[in-house]
């Protein structure tokens, strides 16, 4: 499992917000990760979701990224599923690939 925990998604936006480096992003820490481990072995992205309070879509966008480019996600943490009130949003982002 690797850490993504910051609110711009891509490398793009990372680069835009003037952060320190590309994988300051959801898809440079999985670029990092998998680059570290040579894809010799699965990695599930994990999101700390106070990164996107307020910001629906762009914790979707960051779901997204999670699933495609990973084996998955971990959402970090559930309370703020229920503080945002996200849960409808769980089916359509958690189901299918």
């Amino acid at each position: 499992m690797t850490g993504c925990y910051y609110p711009e998604v891509t490398v793009e936006e990372a680069a835009a917000n003037n952060r320190p480096a590309a994988w300051y992003s959801v898809e440079g820490a999985i670029d990092m990760s998998l680059e570290a481990i040579q894809n010799r072995i699965p990695v599930i992205a994990s999101l700390y979701l106070n990164d996107y309070d307020g910001n629906l879509e762009q914790f979707r966008r960051a779901v997204r990224m999670c699933r495609e480019r990973t084996y998955g996600v971990m959402l970090f943490d559930t309370v703020y599923i229920n503080r945002y009130e996200w849960w409808q949003e769980m089916p359509s982002l958690l189901e299918g690939k």
